[in-house]
C-alpha cells in the first residue's frame, strides 16, 4: 500500500484513486465508465455487508505477483457468521 500510495496520487480535483477496502471502492467508481478495481492477493478482503454489484461495466481484477502464472487468487470473504443467507455479490 505504500509503494502504491506513492504512485497512485489523489487527482489534482482531490478525486481519491487508491483505496483500502472493497465497498469504497466500489462506491467510488461510476456506472458505464469502465472503471477498474485491482485486489491484491496477499490477503482476503472482508466485507461486513452484502455487496450489490449493480454498475455497468465495473471490473474487478486480482493481482498477484512473486512470478506465479498458476495458483494465484484474490480471495474476497464476509465477516459475518458464514449464515445461508450471507451473499458477498449480488448481481442482479
Amino acid at each position: 500500500y505504500d509503494i502504491f500510495s506513492e504512485v497512485f496520487k489523489d487527482d489534482p480535483n482531490g478525486t481519491v484513486r487508491l483505496f483500502t477496502d472493497l465497498a469504497t471502492a466500489y462506491a467510488a467508481t461510476t456506472s458505464g465508465n469502465n472503471d477498474v478495481i485491482c485486489l491484491d492477493a496477499g490477503t482476503s478482503h472482508k466485507l461486513s455487508a452484502q455487496l450489490l454489484v449493480a454498475k455497468n461495466k465495473v471490473h474487478f481484477f486480482g493481482f498477484d505477483g512473486g512470478d506465479r502464472l498458476e495458483g494465484s487468487r484474490t480471495l474476497i470473504s464476509s465477516t459475518g457468521t458464514g449464515a445461508s443467507g450471507d451473499n458477498l455479490f449480488v448481481f442482479p
